[in-house]
């Protein structure tokens, strides 16, 4: 992984974030760490066996 590559994640996931926040519109939220988790994991695995075409001994280095 590139420097690039990196940096984009860490910017969508900060973009991902502020657009959450100000969804909220000052309301307050719980439990944030596992809201993000929840919704991070599935659309993650997916895309880890659809780039290894489904092979796991490959998604299992990846991850």
């Amino acid at each position: 992984m590139t420097k690039d590559t990196q940096d984009s994640l860490r910017v969508s996931v900060a973009d991902a974030m502020q657009r959450y926040f100000n969804d909220l519109d000052g309301q307050s939220t719980i439990n944030l760490y596992d809201l993000v988790l929840a919704e991070v994991e599935a659309p993650l695995l997916a895309a880890v066996m659809a780039y290894t075409r489904k092979n796991q001994s490959k998604a299992c280095k990846i991850l």
